[in-house]
């Protein structure tokens, strides 16, 4: 569950620094070009993180929503260009180590003060964003994302319940 969310925030953080954002301006980017109208299809996951594409198409749909210049329709039909994308990597790596006995008061830490648990964790993703006209089929937009975030690793060392 905890990498679901990191994946979704990670998601968010693609969308913010990036691909939605340059959408949000105080104008509609793509009027000149008669897009006012998109639809948002399911991002295509070629990863191994099952419900990855989810978080992604979720990302995106609510930051241009949360715009306002651009409408987005719920079919494509309806729409005058479909915005799609390709989840092409998603990795997960410990970061900085730090000993059991620092994160706990638990007697249970208290005999593990050998043993070294992440702190941290790093999350990297590869993403690709298109943007198609509806009405003849052109690539209007296409642009490719790398980015790496760090989550904190939970310090919840012997909670009850937890494996």
């Amino acid at each position: 569950m905890r990498l679901r969310v990191n994946v979704y925030l990670l998601a968010l953080a693609f969308v913010l620094s990036g691909c939605g954002y340059s959408w949000q301006t105080s104008k509609n980017p793509w009027t000149a070009r008669g897009i006012e109208k998109v639809y948002i299809g399911s991002f295509e996951n070629r990863t191994l993180r099952s419900g990855a594409d989810v978080a992604f198409t979720s990302a995106l749909v609510k930051e241009i929503t949360r715009g306002k210049r651009i409408r987005l329709v719920g079919a494509k039909s309806s729409s005058d260009a479909v915005v799609s994308g390709t989840l092409t990597s998603i990795t997960t790596s410990p970061g900085p180590a730090v000993a059991v006995t620092t994160l706990s008061t638990s007697k249970k830490a208290k005999g593990l003060d050998e043993y070294q648990v992440a702190s941290q964790y790093q999350v990297d993703a590869a993403v690709t964003v298109r943007l198609v006209r509806t009405r003849d089929g052109v690539l209007l937009w296409s642009q490719s994302f790398n980015r790496s975030k760090l989550y904190p690793a939970s310090t919840r060392f012997a909670a009850e319940g937890n494996t």
